[in-house]
C-alpha cells in the first residue's frame, strides 16, 4: 500500500499546479478571444524552457529525441527531472512521463508543463504546501516532461 502512497502525492501536486495555471480562466464563454500576451508561441516556449534548464542543470536536464521513416521526420524535445542525481541506483525510484502539447489548439497544456517545471525547479512555490513534504514526494521521483 505505501508504494502507491508517493505516485497518489504527485498526481496530487500536478493537479494543484494544473488548477493554479488555469485559475482565473473565463469558462462561461463559448468562443472566448485569446489575448496575444496570454500564451507563449512554440518558440517563446521553447526558449523558456532552455533558458529555465540552464538556469537549475543540478536537477533538470534536456534532451532533444529525433527520428524519421519513410521521408518523415518528427522530433521532441524532453526534459528530465532528477532531484537526487548522486544516488547510486535510481532503480528504486518511480519513473513519470508526462506529455504536454499533442494538439495545437490546446494551448494551456504546454504552459501548464513550463509551470510544473518551474515549480520543480523552484522558482515557483505551491501556496500551502510545506517544502519538507514537497522534498520528501520529488526524492523518489525521475520526472519526464515532453511538450
Amino acid at each position: 500500500m505505501g508504494f502507491l502512497l508517493l505516485p497518489l502525492c504527485f498526481l496530487s501536486l500536478l493537479l494543484i499546479v494544473f488548477s493554479a495555471a488555469v485559475h482565473g480562466a473565463n469558462s462561461s464563454a463559448f468562443l472566448t478571444l485569446i489575448p496575444g500576451d496570454l500564451y507563449h508561441s512554440s518558440g517563446a516556449l521553447l526558449n523558456e524552457i532552455k533558458a529555465l534548464v540552464g538556469r537549475h542543470p543540478d536537477v533538470l536536464t534536456m534532451e532533444t529525441m529525433r527520428t524519421d521513416n519513410k521521408g518523415y521526420a518528427a522530433e521532441i524535445v524532453v526534459v528530465t527531472y532528477n532531484h537526487v542525481k548522486k544516488q547510486t541506483s535510481n532503480k528504486s525510484k518511480f519513473r513519470i512521463l508526462l506529455s504536454f502539447g499533442q494538439h495545437g489548439r490546446e494551448l494551456i497544456t504546454s504552459e501548464v508543463a513550463l509551470h510544473l517545471l518551474s515549480v520543480l525547479a523552484r522558482e515557483q512555490k505551491i501556496l500551502g504546501m510545506k517544502p519538507q513534504c514537497f522534498n520528501k514526494i520529488l526524492e523518489n521521483i525521475v520526472i519526464k516532461v515532453r511538450s
